[in-house]
């Protein structure tokens, strides 16, 4: 057993590391089970501007999209925050920020 060890100072490989760098790895993100949608979320492109209207039309007829939702499709509170609820999990009025998420879009592949 002890002829087997590797010395101290001397490389070891991983035993995933071949799979890892060859991009063959399975990681947890890989596996869905069958019928998991996923969702995109649809982003401000301006840093500050209003929210007059939001029309996901193209994209909700699309195959294999299910749908859009907005601030106005969430029950309850729209409200998040880490410590004070003082920001909107989707801007309704208007959006402060370039990214800020003014929606999801839920299909059922990434490429929808």
């Amino acid at each position: 057993l002890c002829d087997e060890r590797i010395p101290v100072g001397e490389p070891v490989m991983h035993m995933a590391a071949e799979l890892q760098v060859t991009g063959e790895a399975q990681y947890s993100d890989d596996c869905w089970p069958a019928g998991t949608l996923v969702g995109a979320l649809v982003a401000s492109k301006y840093p500050h501007a209003k929210i007059v209207s939001i029309d996901p039309s193209n994209a909700i007829v699309m195959e294999g999209v299910h749908g859009f939702f907005s601030a106005r499709d969430v029950p309850g509170s729209n409200a998040i925050g880490a410590v004070a609820l003082d920001e909107e999990c989707f801007a309704t009025d208007e959006v402060t920020a370039v990214g800020q998420p003014i929606g999801i879009l839920v299909a059922e592949t990434e490429q929808q």
